[in-house]
């Protein structure tokens, strides 16, 4: 869960934490897998950038919006102002984050 920089044991910042947020919208909206793939693989993966987003595909916002918080270099990730406008959390728009107990789709207002 940690970014590359974090991995090569350079700075953290908070564009790190976008990275980590990002890991964990994949999560939440893949049904519990990692975008950098296995426990065994991900840290080489996530410094060779080496990701697999098909566990979201369904979700066009989800193909919009990780690839630029997962982005190997910290300045071109996305600025928070810019994640909080972003078309994925759009007003009334549906978003599956995954589904609640009772199956039903999750909106956010």
């Amino acid at each position: 869960w940690q970014a590359p920089e974090q991995l090569a044991r350079e700075s953290h910042s908070r564009s790190s934490d976008l990275f980590s947020l990002g890991c964990l919208l994949f999560f939440s909206i893949s049904g519990g897998y990692h975008p950098f793939g296995t426990l065994r693989e991900r840290d080489q993966n996530i410094s060779n950038g080496k990701m697999d987003l098909f566990r979201v595909e369904h979700v066009p916002e989800a193909i919009d919006l990780l690839p630029r918080l997962l982005h190997q270099d910290p300045k071109k990730r996305y600025y928070c102002l810019i994640l909080c406008i972003s078309i994925f959390y759009s007003r009334g728009k549906n978003v599956t984050l995954g589904e609640n107990k009772r199956n039903k789709r999750i909106k956010h207002n």
